[in-house]
């Protein structure tokens, strides 16, 4: 955790018995120190103003990293006047910082069984005085069976390690499930060996190939069908075990790739022999190393700074008053191959080499600077056009990827959720297929049937409403993605599209005008800045025409 001195406290020097809690008292957690669990990435400062442990068996540990149940505090004792060197001495802790939170990770174990003798259908769930416990987890008689145990129990359990203990079945749950439920005595349980990988079943009125042909690759992954996924948790020893799902979406960003490895998409060799047709054809989604900066500029005027995109790749954006700017490039594919991805360290010297010189040349007064902080993560770049992958896969048709945003992760990530989902549950982008566009008469039962239900539940002060005007419009939807379309025709490269906005035409229309605008006439966005782009400019401009007309 990330501690700072409490407002109006003085810091106490002279170290009494019980100083461990004087002196912490008058601490305060700013937020905590984060360190992205991957390869030699550097931690950063998260501030908040509250932070909520919610981190399951793990909350006890956490705990420890803000003092609190610590065994031992170090303190010392130093003379102030003589300056002597201070000594340090271990002490157990004292009042508030001595107790712990008394929460611990406890090993439990699930067992899913085969009981073709037991009634599924009229099996209720059975909950034992001794713990014991039974529940049907689908139909064709398969049950998930466990036990709660006591206070020795659990002292007597290994929770050293997550391995499954078969004995601990057959001793202390499988006899009071027979006990109370005769039928149970015959009965199999399932031995869960794959994990991290995707589970097939047979599609549904094919047939089974057992000659293998050249391209019997597809030919034989074509009556596949993906019925679920082999699951286990990130813990050590833990069973994996079936998660069954009609469909599948993979939204796992940079490691999309790898998880259609899974489905042996994009894999080299297929049963020794070298994938063909679509089953060769990799999801070209990979992880690439983006660095950022925090930098300080004294000389730069923070509230008329723009957002700043050069053709280059460089750009910067003012994070927050106080001179302070995040500053990045977007490599080209040569400097990015030239890059290493294979770490998360950040290289400062990209900054002073390939961004520096560039906000130096575009505005002299970033010449002036300080690095504040820094960071570096992965992003999901598509290296075969740079563009998203949205939709199912040709073979796996209930397989669906979500993925290659690369840096518009932020814009896209709500609307292409959104809507996918809304393809997968209904079939089609729901409220606008209901719709009748080919004409622009106001349909009033619209308004009573499904916009006036919400308002009442949401407020219901509506109740007593009148409708007093109504109209309607066409706007321009884009049913690909529901994005903007922004940019020159691929072939006619003097042909220039601004449509697709949406509901969103007269939030970025202004903007996005006058941007696009200073593209054609200087080559670059100068002045654009969406984020801080206020009515400033228009009440000026209303006070003109009032004055001069």
């Amino acid at each position: 955790f990330y501690f700072g001195q409490r407002y109006g406290a003085t810091e106490i020097y002279g170290i009494a018995d019980d100083a461990d809690e004087a002196v912490w008292r008058n601490k305060h957690i700013r937020g905590a120190f984060i360190r992205p669990q991957m390869t030699d990435a550097s931690a950063r400062i998260v501030r908040s103003n509250h932070i909520v442990v919610a981190a399951g068996a793990w909350s006890g540990r956490i705990a420890e990293m803000a003092r609190i149940g610590e065994i031992f505090v170090f303190t010392r004792k130093c003379n102030i006047f003589l300056m002597r060197s201070f000594e340090v001495q271990l002490r157990k802790g004292q009042d508030l910082l001595a107790v712990k939170i008394p929460v611990v990770a406890r090993k439990r174990m699930m067992f899913v069984v085969h009981a073709p003798d037991v009634p599924a259908l009229d099996m209720p769930a059975l909950v034992d005085p001794s713990g014991v416990y039974c529940l049907l987890e689908e139909v064709g008689n398969t049950f998930i069976c466990g036990k709660i145990p006591n206070k020795e129990e659990d002292e007597k359990m290994d929770h050293s390690n997550l391995e499954v203990d078969y004995n601990y079945f057959y001793n202390d749950i499988w006899p009071t499930l027979v006990k109370r439920i005769p039928a149970f005595r015959n009965l199999k349980v399932s031995f869960i060996e794959k994990h991290d990988s995707f589970y097939f079943g047979q599609r549904y009125g094919a047939t089974e190939i057992y000659g293998i042909a050249d391209d019997a690759d597809e030919a034989v992954w074509r009556n596949k069908h993906i019925r679920g996924a082999f699951i286990r948790p990130q813990m050590t020893d833990a069973s994996a075990r079936i998660v069954r799902s009609n469909h599948i979406v993979v939204a796992a960003g940079a490691w999309s790739s790898r998880i259609a490895e899974m489905a042996r998409i994009g894999e080299t060799f297929v049963f020794t022999r070298k994938g063909q047709d679509l089953l060769a054809v990799k999801i070209p989604v990979v992880a690439r190393k983006r660095m950022m900066f925090v930098v300080h500029a004294p000389d730069v005027p923070a509230l008329d700074m723009p957002a700043l995109v050069d053709p280059s790749g460089v750009y910067c954006l003012l994070e927050e008053v106080g001179n302070t700017f995040i500053c990045g490039k977007i490599p080209n594919k040569e400097e990015d191959e030239k890059m290493d991805h294979s770490n998360l360290e950040v290289d400062y010297n990209y900054f002073y080499n390939d961004i520096w010189p560039t906000l130096v040349k575009r505005i002299p007064a970033f010449r002036n600077l300080k690095i504040k902080n820094a960071w570096a993560g992965y992003e999901d770049v598509n290296t075969f056009d740079n563009s998203p992958v949205i939709g199912e896969h040709l073979l796996y048709q209930n397989l669906h990827f979500l993925c290659g945003f690369g840096n518009r992760g932020m814009q896209h990530s709500l609307a292409v959720g959104r809507s996918y989902a809304e393809k997968l549950l209904e079939g089609a982008y729901e409220e606008d297929e209901k719709m009748d566009h080919s004409n622009l008469e106001v349909d009033y039962n619209y308004f009573y049937n499904d916009i006036w239900p919400t308002l009442v539940k949401r407020i219901p002060a509506f109740r007593n409403l009148k409708i007093k005007n109504a109209w309607a419009g066409y706007e321009d939807v884009n049913t690909f993605d529901n994005s903007p379309v922004i940019g020159e025709h691929l072939l006619y490269q003097n042909l220039h599209f601004l449509c697709g906005f949406g509901n969103r035409g007269m939030q970025h229309s202004l903007a996005v005008g006058r941007s696009y605008a200073e593209k054609l006439l200087e080559g670059a966005y100068v002045s654009l800045n969406l984020r801080k782009f206020d009515m400033r400019r228009l009440v000026k401009m209303e006070k003109l025409e009032e004055e001069y007309g």
